[in-house]
């Protein structure tokens, strides 16, 4: 389990997950083609919590780490949020 792992470990665990999840997308809109799957909206339930988190709240280095390194996930996780989400500002 993670509890075995050092702060730092995890850390670096998260990026190599999102730098994975970086290479799969790619240059592509969507991880399977020119609609959303499964696996976007999986990914962008994920990767909006990094995008979104209020950073003054408390400190958090992968939510600086993605929108430094991960712009194309930044991007999708827009993507989706206005594809499904019209409403996001009033929610």
């Amino acid at each position: 389990g993670l509890g075995i792992h050092t702060a730092e470990e995890i850390e670096a665990l998260g990026r190599d997950d999102l730098q994975t999840l970086s290479d799969m997308l790619g240059e592509k809109d969507y991880f399977f083609g020119t609609h959303p799957t499964l696996l976007d909206l999986t990914a962008f339930s994920v990767v909006a919590q990094f995008v979104y988190f209020d950073t003054k709240e408390a400190p958090f280095p992968l939510h600086d780490w993605v929108m430094e390194n991960c712009k194309n996930l930044v991007a999708h996780v827009e993507r989706i949020k206005d594809a499904c989400f019209p409403d996001w500002k009033e929610m």
